[in-house]
């Protein structure tokens, strides 16, 4: 798993800020790891039901697949600082004194980021804008990403 950057590189590596591109990439990554896992989910479940599909309006179905890319996101971020495709991308996450997030910050971060997306990315965009390059929900939470190159 990925290295913890110490307070002396991540002070290094602000200069270094992430991208548009580079977010986007991290998050198609994670996409497909969050694909593959409800895909093997849903197969789990339609093997338990028998055969039987899952209706659309399932609304037991669909908040366990929202918990499990809560899980997916919050666990990487709390624990390790990245998601995995965060580290293929090389971007790590932070509190912006270089401490690591805690919980609610990274309950409170998932779901404005996933909001965030659902408005035409306007959150993502915001960082095309803000001179110390943070997203909307990073602006808001006291978080930051940064590449670093270790």
């Amino acid at each position: 798993m990925p290295k913890n950057c110490s307070n002396a590189s991540i002070s290094e590596a602000k200069a270094s800020t992430v991208s548009l591109i580079r977010r986007a990439a991290a998050l198609l990554y994670d996409g497909l790891i969050l694909f593959a896992i409800m895909l093997l989910f849903t197969g789990v479940v339609i093997i338990i039901r028998h055969d039987k599909a899952i209706p659309p309006e399932s609304l037991w179905f669909q908040g366990i697949l929202i918990a499990i890319c809560l899980i997916y996101f919050c666990y990487f971020w709390i624990r390790y600082g990245q998601t995995l495709g965060m580290l293929a991308w090389k971007i790590k996450l932070s509190q912006k004194n270089g401490n690591p997030i805690h919980f609610k910050q990274a309950i409170f971060r998932f779901f404005l980021a996933c909001l965030s997306l659902l408005v035409f990315a306007l959150g993502f965009i915001f960082c095309l804008f803000n001179k110390e390059k943070l997203t909307l929900h990073d602006k808001l939470l006291g978080t930051r990403t940064y590449f670093y190159d270790i």
